[in-house]
């Protein structure tokens, strides 16, 4: 799997996915957002796993609005 940051309909900044058989690909994108936030953009994702829990990490947006992150 291979996550990126990239822009919705609206405009707004989101988690996309997209899956392939082999890392180079070609990869098929899941064609709708995995992650979007309600106010602000999301970005800079990462996986992380930890006793056997795989967590997505993220950054939201804020500070491109002057607010916090």
């Amino acid at each position: 799997m291979l996550y990126y940051t990239a822009r919705d309909e609206s405009g707004r900044l989101c988690i996309g996915v997209a899956y392939s058989d082999k890392p180079t690909g070609p990869y098929v994108d899941k064609g709708v957002p995995l992650l979007r936030n309600g106010t602000e953009g999301v970005i800079d994702c990462t996986i992380h796993q930890e006793n056997g829990i795989v967590y997505l990490v993220y950054k939201v947006d804020g500070n491109a609005h002057g607010k916090p992150t």
